[in-house]
């Protein structure tokens, strides 16, 4: 078999490996992402809607940018299960917990609207693929991995958008280079990025 065969059989098979990955990757996370919100509409929509909007028992906002950099997965994971109105409802469930707030309460904030003029695949495209892979993956050992769940857990979108806007270690910040809204969007893709 030819030098040149056997090189395009080893592409061949390596991208319909990718893709098989891609799709089980995409069909976990459905999964899970149907799971969380299945518990959040049977224990949370007796006060919360299930979009996320103020109802009359409670005014908060799940989709607001304001509560979705409010406070980091951590802390919310602990608020709901140590508040005893909360705590009762999920059964002071840590892991119950912890699928609503990272897998339904989290994507809600991804829903915000950003003017149509942004485009935050773009501005990724064009600042932080010189570090990251447009799927969020690092490109050099130092890089963060930005679909690390433990990363989105530490952090909040407040404090996301500080490092991006400030810079961190060896990333450069970008808070002259982007407003507000730019970096407010990178913070929302960044988060559908975790696995």
């Amino acid at each position: 078999m030819p030098l040149a065969f056997k090189r395009e059989l080893k592409g061949i098979i390596l991208l319909i490996l990718s893709l098989i990955t891609s799709f089980l990757v995409l069909f976990t996370t459905n999964l899970h992402a149907q799971s969380a919100k299945k518990i959040y509409s049977s224990d949370c929509t007796a006060c919360h809607s299930l979009e996320g909007k103020p109802t009359e028992k409670s005014k908060v906002d799940f989709t607001t940018l304001k509560w979705q950099r409010s406070k980091s997965e951590t802390e919310l994971v602990n608020f709901l299960t140590e508040d005893s109105k909360h705590s009762e409802i999920i059964d002071s469930d840590k892991n119950k917990a912890e699928k609503v707030v990272k897998r339904y309460l989290k994507t809600l904030g991804e829903k915000v609207e950003f003017s149509a003029k942004i485009n935050p695949t773009e501005i990724f495209q064009k600042n932080c693929s010189r570090c990251h892979l447009p799927t969020g993956e690092p490109l050099f050992p130092k890089a963060k991995n930005l679909q690390d769940s433990k990363l989105h857990e530490s952090l909040s979108g407040n404090d996301i958008f500080k490092v991006i806007q400030r810079g961190r270690g060896k990333m450069p910040d970008y808070g002259a280079k982007l407003n507000e809204q730019e970096i407010w969007s990178l913070v929302a893709l960044i988060r559908k990025m975790r696995k």
